[in-house]
């Protein structure tokens, strides 16, 4: 199944579209100021800092770090013909280091980075079907209270429409886009859930929710960030 999904995806992102603008929730919480939320001013600044963007996609949120100060930007997909894609698309992003990586095997040194970001990302499974390994590999590469944003769909989010769900994990039938039908991932029942799931490696948790009718698709996900024990 891992390599039907990597070629779907691979498939996808080869086409040749238009540059897409970074995901708006990402600009809100790497830019934004709102009563829980100030990540530039908790992390005093993103100048000289580190990031790593996992399931960079047509890297659509590469050049936004670029521009808020990151010093080294790096990030994963999950074939080599994505990254070379992305790297010549993105010649003039200095610096740049794109790897291939899935969630449990993400190709970077222990410590690396100040920021990950995991978004839409994280409940990817591999054929090994074991979740935790992802938040190892999460706490891994991060620096001790490093910071992890990321983003998960709620089980009524449109990407679970008559999935079959089964043991915390989720079949995906009937996928909108067509790429992640037979596709297995971790499904989460609420912040509670994500907080014990993660809470092995990571700690200070704090969530927000995005629920939009996005013109008949039910965009529900959790956001939200924490940071490495």
């Amino acid at each position: 199944m891992l390599q039907e999904q990597t070629q779907n995806w691979t498939k996808e992102y080869l086409k040749d579209n238009e540059m897409f603008y970074p995901a708006e929730y990402v600009v809100r919480m790497f830019k934004g100021n709102y009563p829980r939320l100030n990540l530039k001013k908790e992390a005093d600044g993103y100048m000289g800092k580190s990031i790593c963007d996992i399931g960079f996609g047509d890297g659509r949120h590469l050049a936004l770090f670029k521009s808020l100060g990151f010093d080294r930007i790096a990030g994963t997909e999950i074939s080599q013909d994505v990254v070379d894609k992305v790297k010549k698309s993105l010649e003039h992003v200095a610096s740049l280091d794109l790897r291939v990586g899935i969630n449990n095997n993400l190709g970077f040194e222990d410590g690396a980075f100040d920021f990950l970001l995991s978004w839409n990302v994280c409940y990817y499974l591999d054929d090994k079907m074991d979740f935790k390994t992802h938040v190892e590999e999460y706490a891994r590469v991060l620096k001790k209270d490093g910071i992890l944003v990321f983003s998960i769909p709620c089980k009524d989010c449109f990407v679970y429409n008559n999935g079959i769900e089964k043991d915390g994990f989720m079949t995906i039938v009937d996928d909108w886009f067509g790429l992640r039908n037979g596709s297995i991932q971790k499904v989460f029942q609420d912040e509670e859930d994500i907080r014990n799931t993660f809470g092995t490696h990571f700690k200070d948790f704090t969530f927000g929710r995005i629920d939009d009718d996005c013109f008949g698709l039910a965009y529900k996900w959790f956001i939200g960030y924490c940071r490495k024990k």
